[in-house]
């Protein structure tokens, strides 16, 4: 299984609580499903669900991402 280790969802630098959101948003999608974002399916597996959000957790409250367009 492989990780993304980059949480911070929205490019701002920072893994907090919008990018929960933006988590939130894609979860319990598909990539079939409108509301799929593939930036919020951590394990690459075509599917955002508890998986990913244990993927993401560790990353809560890290600052000073690395930001990546």
């Amino acid at each position: 299984m492989t990780i993304d280790p980059d949480a911070d969802l929205d490019r701002d630098g920072d893994v907090d609580g919008v990018d929960l959101g933006i988590l939130a948003k894609s979860f319990g999608s598909n990539k079939n499903d409108q509301n799929y974002d593939p930036l919020c399916d951590f394990v690459y597996d075509w599917n955002v669900n508890g998986v990913d959000l244990k993927a993401f957790a560790p990353f809560l409250g890290k600052t000073n991402c690395p930001c990546f367009m």
